[in-house]
């Protein structure tokens, strides 16, 4: 009996898998920005203008700090 509840849940759980990777491509790409030069619009890129420079540094900072702490813990 477990091996027919374990092969149920298991396709089961491929089959939902299958649904929710469907669904994440159902969505289309956003609309290219707007001509600056037609009158009105923006001329930003496609995505926005999101920095991700302070992001980045932190990241590293944090990286950098991490491995440092398990330098020292491992010596």
């Amino acid at each position: 009996m477990k091996k027919y509840i374990f092969r149920f849940t298991r396709l089961i759980s491929i089959v939902f898998f299958m649904f929710i990777v469907s669904a994440s491509f159902a969505q289309g790409p956003p609309d290219p920005p707007t001509n600056p030069g037609s009158g009105g619009g923006s001329d930003l890129p496609v995505g926005g203008s999101a920095p991700i420079d302070g992001g980045l540094s932190i990241f590293l900072l944090l990286g950098s700090a991490y491995g440092t702490y398990r330098f020292k813990k491992s010596n």
